[in-house]
């Protein structure tokens, strides 16, 4: 089954379970879609927008990646606790 095909089969509650298990899974999907949407408006050669879409990327993965790292430090913490 080629890329394409498969992307057609998105299953959307399982996305959500995910989402739902890790809160950071969401920030990253942000900024995954605000990447590729800045690539966008580059290619059409309106570099301004494109910066501030790219900016607000970034600024979710960082959200992103501080919630999994605030995640892994309490999963960490109730690991050893027990």
């Amino acid at each position: 089954m080629n890329v394409l095909s498969r992307l057609a089969f998105v299953n959307f509650k399982e996305i959500g379970r995910y989402v739902k298990k890790d809160p950071a899974l969401l920030f990253i999907l942000i900024f995954m879609g605000l990447l590729i949407t800045s690539a966008v408006f580059l290619c059409l050669d309106n570099e301004t927008f494109a910066e501030k879409i790219g900016e607000y990327a970034f600024y979710s993965l960082v959200g992103g990646v501080l919630l999994r790292c605030a995640s892994t430090i309490i999963r960490k913490g109730s690991e050893k606790a027990r």
